[in-house]
């Protein structure tokens, strides 16, 4: 695949918000928020953000494989002062007729007196008001939707500041905005030794593919993908998994990561598995016993 030369951007003053290194850059008179390898975040605990941008990149074209409208993310390189890195360019997908408006905004608005705090049960009474232009019905089919396939990459941060609505300036509608900020999905702290030793221990590979768990909560509590999906007990998300399921193409998606050339074989081959057995071990379980009832 053919990197991008974000070195020949022109860097513009910073538009956007988020805990990772970014920039916003102009390239080919496109406008884009650039993110940069974060190296360490945390010197205690010695996580390392350095692959998010390939997980950017593959989680966000994973959805576009599933069918969604996504933001469009390309891999590149970026060169200053003799140094090289590698960048992921996410293509700004507002024009002068739209504003993103985050979930999390929604939120902020309420006056109620119990804060929301990512529960589930609570994500969609800010809007089922009917005080907003929002179609109620879409909104909870295209969450859940999101909701199976952040379980397929094993997105840990789908926090109510990461998705949310494209708004029209003009009459205010609002309608669910395209995917996007995908950084925290299939393990992007994990170094290439740390992949290795999951493949090489079925014990680690396991922990990695039933407990994960997403940044909504359910009761207090973070919810497990695993548990949450195959227990059944959500019909919206027992409706999301019937839509989504026949839509996830593991041939085109292992396609996409194999022809990724700058990631090594020990990272490709993770992935792969990882995906593979989230698929199989959750999606493809809960879906059988769906069919069963």
């Amino acid at each position: 695949m053919q990197l991008m030369d974000f070195s020949k951007a022109i860097e513009i003053a910073p538009e956007y918000t988020g805990s990772e290194k970014k920039k916003t850059m102009i390239l080919d008179r496109i406008k884009y928020l650039v993110k940069f390898p974060d190296p360490n975040r945390s010197t205690k605990l010695e996580i390392s953000y350095i692959n998010n941008v390939y997980s950017e990149y593959i989680g966000t074209k994973i959805f576009e494989i599933c069918g969604f409208e996504t933001q469009k993310v390309r891999l590149g390189r970026y060169n200053k002062d003799g140094q090289e890195r590698i960048v992921c360019g996410c293509k700004d997908f507002t024009n002068s007729d739209t504003k993103l408006v985050e979930f999390e905004k929604f939120e902020n608005a309420s006056i109620e007196p119990n804060p929301f705090k990512r529960e589930i049960k609570d994500i969609f009474h800010i809007v089922d008001s009917g005080i907003y232009n929002i179609d109620i019905n879409e909104l909870k089919e295209k969450f859940w939707n999101m909701f199976i396939i952040d379980c397929l990459i094993g997105n840990e941060d789908r926090h109510n500041g990461n998705w949310g609505f494209l708004k029209n300036i003009k009459n205010e509608k609002l309608i669910f905005a395209p995917i996007y900020d995908c950084g925290s999905c299939l393990f992007s702290v994990y170094t290439d030794e740390k992949m290795q030793e999951c493949l090489e221990k079925s014990s680690k590979m396991q922990d990695c593919i039933k407990n994960t768990s997403s940044a909504i909560r359910d009761n207090g509590a973070k919810i497990k993908y695993f548990e949450f999906i195959t227990s059944l007990k959500n019909e919206d998300c027992n409706n999301a998994l019937i839509r989504m399921y026949d839509k996830i193409n593991l041939e085109e998606i292992f396609k996409l990561i194999n022809d990724i050339e700058i990631i090594s074989s020990i990272r490709k081959e993770f992935y792969c598995k990882v995906i593979e057995g989230k698929y199989k071990e959750i999606l493809t379980f809960a879906y059988k016993k769906l069919n069963k009832k």
